[in-house]
């Protein structure tokens, strides 16, 4: 039964090879398209039924079937496994299906093209892919099966490149694109579409994103990019400028991934700095700009570390060679508290990252929840002790403790690799449980990780550490002995600080400034390449110029009106005698210059206050001052003054010691009899 289901499978793929011969992902029975895993899969699996080895106990006629069957798989994995001959491939199967259609539609001689809504044709011209030069790439051909997978569920940023094999364009872009690609040193991935194989992924590429418009063919080469853990092509965005290899570069590290420039310093800078916080910082000394990889990881590295910039020109060769130690730049000078060391030739990726992970930490880093694995207290690694200082570094006498512990380390005499013994310090007013249940008074607890269970460690507390021989004769002791320490529970997230504020308010007003200027970008493109701006522009200059003749005519009569408003009273700042505020109230103004409330001048307002028309102020100088009504009260000292709700006019009706002739005065105000003298203003 087994030998006839082998006989049946094998006749069936015999008979799909006769159908299709030149089908070489019929050779391995796969859809045309598949991926490199599904090839490879494929392969290995009729490898093992066709192999000559396994045709043993077969006769010479089936043998000869498989081993010919044999050679057809080598042949279809051969060309298949390689992903340019894959892509010379599958682009010949394009155009012959291309041109059998064509040869099929009776009448039809239509010349379009992949952004016309028409792939028959695809530009079959003098020019067109049947002549033209394939161009060589070592970047990815991403199509519509494996962007998903490649792309869009990436935690890099990507560069894609939609180009065409006919196009001169997408030549001479060719070796910059490749330049560009091995200069980012893997912080980004480069790929590539083409658009006569993917015509429907060319246009979601271009058509997807906010104010954007199809890709046509006189715009190729296009360059898209899309940001870490993009989900969907709406979040692509489309390069602009020339394709250069700097410009590239700088598209990857300003607009995808956002990266800030290093701070540039001095020469003296550095001989001055020194590094006693939490922070290690880091120089890096070189004559040209720190390239993407350095900002690219020193972004990586921010929580622990702070990187700058100094150019190896503005210093002689005795400064950097004798001050320093450095060598040979690029280099990198770290500053950690109580040590400083040069790195030189840092000229590699792999040699840049080497230096930032071993040299992150100072030498007794601050711990916190978030680098207590990385430092190595915490269960679980390869660390078998962790020595934890507990105090603050504003005591002279902790600061002691904590440079005789950095010499201990670096002295290299302990009984254990640098691997297996850690070292840190905490706050003691900080972390409270820490000293509670390790601490206990003591300055300096060491913790032992490798006989406890997890979760769970042995602790050790010094409680005198006067002398240096003190401190090391316990330390050599710790790490030899366990007998008889006590256990406790230990979690690095409770018993250390989680550094910063639940929300990152940074990051999210960097990602609400990135999509701004995103929007504000395509906008501005858009209008562009639609030829909007012009009519936006002329829109924008008629009401510039409505505005400006406005603004003309306007002038002289606006300044009039403020010098007329600057001497004019304002009604708002006065305050009648019963603490009623004048605000916009058009009434007569009783007002008598005084510099205290005026016994008789109030008795006098009662006997009025049911006029609503009509309003009692005491008025200091600083007021008749404010409205310049200086020369009223100077010609009329201590009488009152009545003024006009217009306040341009005024009535002087006497003084107070005559209060019938100023009641009859009023009353005729009152009736509309005043007779009004103008205010005199030089306007």
């Amino acid at each position: 039964m087994r030998r006839f289901l082998v006989l049946a499978f094998l006749f069936c793929v015999h008979v799909r090879v006769c159908e299709g011969a030149n089908d070489l992902y019929g050779a391995l029975g796969l859809e045309r398209g598949a991926g490199a895993g599904d090839i490879k899969k494929a392969y290995r699996s009729l490898s093992l039924i066709y192999h000559p080895d396994k045709q043993r106990n077969v006769d010479d006629v089936e043998k000869a079937k498989a081993g010919e069957r044999f050679v057809e798989i080598q042949k279809a994995y051969a060309v298949l496994s390689d992903e340019e001959s894959k892509r010379v491939y599958d682009l010949q199967i394009y155009l012959d299906e291309s041109e059998t259609q064509t040869n099929q539609g009776a009448g039809f001689r239509g010349r379009g093209t992949w952004d016309s809504g028409s792939t028959q044709e695809g530009l079959r011209q003098q020019s067109g892919f049947q002549e033209a030069e394939l161009i060589a790439s070592e970047t990815t051909l991403l199509n519509e099966k494996n962007i998903e997978k490649l792309v869009f569920r990436s935690q890099k940023t990507w560069l894609i490149q939609i180009y065409d094999d006919a196009s001169d364009s997408c030549h001479r872009a060719g070796p910059v694109w490749e330049q560009a690609s091995r200069m980012t040193n893997g912080v980004a991935n480069f790929g590539r579409v083409n658009t006569l194989t993917s015509p429907r992924l060319v246009q979601l590429l271009g058509s997807s994103g906010l104010f954007s418009r199809p890709i046509r063919r006189s715009d190729l080469p296009v360059i898209v990019g899309v940001r870490p853990n993009c989900r969907h092509y709406s979040c692509i965005k489309r390069y602009r400028g020339s394709i250069k290899v700097n410009l590239l570069l700088s598209f990857v590290g300003k607009k995808m991934l956002t990266l800030p420039d290093l701070v540039a310093i001095t020469p003296n800078d550095v001989q001055s700095m020194t590094s006693y916080g939490d922070k290690v910082k880091f120089v890096y000394v070189s004559s040209k700009r720190p390239p993407l990889m350095v900002r690219y990881l020193a972004e990586e590295y921010s929580a622990d570390v702070d990187v700058v910039w100094v150019d190896y020109e503005t210093g002689d060769t005795k400064f950097w060679e004798q001050d320093l130690g450095v060598k040979k730049e690029p280099a990198m000078i770290i500053f950690r508290d109580f040590d400083r060391t040069v790195v030189d030739n840092v000229n590699s990726k792999d040699k840049i990252r080497l230096t930032l992970a071993q040299y992150r930490f100072q030498v007794i880093p601050r711990l916190t929840a978030s680098n207590a694995h990385g430092v190595g207290c915490e269960p679980g690694g390869l660390t078998r002790v962790c020595f934890v200082a507990v105090g603050s570094k504003r005591s002279p006498s902790f600061v002691r403790l904590m440079q005789e512990l950095a010499n201990v380390r670096s002295s290299g005499k302990l009984s254990l690799t640098e691997d297996e013994v850690a070292f840190g310090w905490i706050d003691g007013l900080r972390n409270k449980k820490f000293v509670k249940t390790f601490a206990n008074g003591t300055q300096l607890v060491a913790l032992m990780f490798h006989r406890g269970k997890r979760g769970h460690v042995y602790y050790d507390q010094l409680k005198d550490w006067s002398t240096r021989d003190t401190l090391v004769a316990w330390i050599s002791r710790v790490l030899v002995t366990e007998e008889g320490l006590p256990a406790a529970e230990f979690d690095a997230h409770l018993l250390f600080p989680i550094p910063g504020a639940p929300i990152d308010w940074r990051l999210l007003m960097k990602a609400l400034r990135t999509d701004v200027s995103d929007m504000a970008e395509s906008l501005w493109f858009f209008c562009l390449e639609n030829g909007i701006l012009p009519l936006v522009g002329t829109i924008f200059a008629i009401v510039a110029a409505g505005w400006f003749r406005v603004l003309v005519i306007r002038a002289p009569a606006m300044r009039k009106t403020a010098k007329q408003t600057s001497r004019k009273p304002q009604i708002v700042n006065l305050v009648d005698v019963h603490g009623t505020r004048l605000k916009e109230k058009s009434v007569y103004i009783a007002m008598v210059l005084e510099s205290d409330s005026n016994s008789s001048f109030r008795d006098f307002a009662k006997d009025f206050k049911s006029e609503k028309l009509l309003a009692f102020v005491e008025a200091s100088e600083r007021v008749v001052d404010a409205f310049q009504w200086n020369e009223v009260f100077e010609d009329h000292k201590s009488n009152i003054i009545v003024w006009h709700p217009s306040r341009a006019k005024f009535q002087d009706i006497g003084n107070l010691d005559d209060r019938a002739r100023v009641e009859a005065r009023l009353n005729e105000i009152l009736n509309g009899l005043g007779d009004w003298t103008d205010l005199q203003i030089d306007l």
